[in-house]
């Protein structure tokens, strides 16, 4: 199936982040969800279809001179997907929250080629949101995860510990090619397995922002390649990089729209903003790819 814009609904829903913003602190309340890519394929998680009131979350794609598509659809109500892609393979948490027993469950998804899915840990009780502040699969019996403000590694056997002592609060993970990338309020640091500073960014934010989405003022995502660190400034409503001698703003977005997502897609910037607005209308989704930092963006799906 391949669905319009208008038949999918951001899971940057207004309702998503008001129960976000009841269940946690304001400083950490954020939607869930990420945006990948693995080759010629961009993966990312939306609510299918738009008017969906039950939250029904699920997987699309995209290709170059291609629609978007659903790939894979929750069968549960309130439900999330956490992506990672690794060695050429995508990896899945389900999220689904059981009103009856006001508890989250996750299980472990693979994707495989032709769009069906490996189960490889089933349904069990969520007590620490795994993946939603990013993951990787250390192995199919070890997944390590952020649950602010720690590296945490979550086992098969149920048993979490920290993956490995951090001096600094972690609110974000994602797995590069160079190991791994973590974000802070502020900052951000490139380390091995062990936790072993190899790169550090610092003053990411944008100090002089006014009217922020939300009154946060955030770095909301982030990835590495290339000596290159590509930024989803919340607070400035832009997406940035930062290189070692500069850092430059490559896409200024207008109100009601902030940037959420990004992705070293190839040697391109694959760039996710919705708009966020309190007017009774649902929050639509803009994808946007540049070629080059000074490159014209190219719209790819806008509502």
């Amino acid at each position: 199936m391949k669905p319009s814009a208008k038949l999918i609904h951001s899971i940057f829903s207004i309702t998503c982040l008001l129960l976000s913003l009841a269940a946690v602190s304001t400083a950490r309340a954020h939607p869930t969800g990420n945006l990948v890519s693995i080759g010629d394929t961009a993966y990312f998680p939306y609510v299918f279809p738009i008017d969906h009131t039950g939250h029904k979350s699920s997987v699309l794609s995209w290709q170059a001179g291609r629609q978007v598509n659903v790939i894979l659809t929750s069968k549960h109500n309130a439900s999330d997907f956490m992506l990672s892609a690794q060695n050429n393979s995508l990896y899945i948490i389900e999220r689904r929250y059981e009103q009856s027993s006001s508890k989250n469950y996750v299980k472990l998804l693979k994707l495989n080629t032709d769009n069906s899915t490996n189960t490889i840990w089933p349904w069990f009780e969520d007590k620490w949101r795994l993946g939603e502040g990013g993951f990787h699969l250390q192995s199919e019996q070890q997944i390590i995860f952020v649950k602010y403000p720690d590296v945490l590694i979550h086992r098969a056997d149920g048993s979490v510990d920290k993956a490995f002592e951090f001096p600094h609060p972690v609110k974000r993970l994602r797995k590069v090619a160079q190991g791994l990338l973590l974000l802070g309020e502020n900052q951000a640091w490139l380390v091995n397995q062990r936790g072993k500073v190899q790169k550090q960014w610092a003053n990411l934010l944008s100090q002089t922002v006014e009217n922020a989405p939300l009154n946060r003022n955030q770095i909301f995502d982030i990835d590495y390649h290339n000596n290159t660190l590509l930024v989803a400034n919340w607070g400035n409503r832009s997406f940035d990089i930062h290189t070692k001698a500069s850092r430059t703003n490559i896409q200024q977005l207008d109100a009601p729209y902030t940037a959420h997502w990004v992705n070293h897609f190839a040697d391109s910037y694959l760039m996710m903003a919705s708009s966020i607005s309190f007017d009774g209308n649902n929050p639509q989704p803009l994808l946007i790819l540049k070629a080059a930092a000074n490159a014209q963006a190219q719209i790819i799906w806008q509502d």
